[in-house]
């Protein structure tokens, strides 16, 4: 578990600021971020883009970002941010980078689950 910290830490997440917020219990926290690496609104969002369908894109990408805010995953919420932000001010032309690089981030977080728990 501590590796797995300590790689969270390095790819840019708050990891202390993470672990305060669930009261120094570091399996609370392991699991919530198991919970969120397969969180179905990575899905909904996805399929929401394709369908054009934005506002539901955006309601998705918000809980996500709101998530991954609360568990200090920087690089993830970043990328989240910038989808949501395009989303609000109803800018859908060129949304595949955005989403492209949530997927990305999203297969991180689990490639360092799958090999540090």
């Amino acid at each position: 578990m501590e590796k797995l910290l300590d790689e969270l830490q390095a790819w840019g997440c708050d990891i202390p600021a993470a672990i305060d917020r669930v009261l120094g219990d570091k399996e609370l926290y392991c699991s919530c971020l198991e919970l969120f690496a397969e969180d179905e609104n990575f899905e909904l969002c996805a399929k929401a883009l394709h369908e054009q369908n934005y506002r539901a894109a955006f309601e998705a990408a918000h809980a996500l970002k709101g998530v991954a805010a609360n568990l200090e995953l920087t690089p993830l919420r970043t990328c989240i941010s910038a989808l949501v932000e395009q989303l609000r001010h109803k800018q859908t032309d060129g949304l595949e980078p955005y989403w492209t690089a949530i997927r990305a981030a999203r297969t991180q977080l689990q490639n360092f689950l799958k090999e540090r728990l």
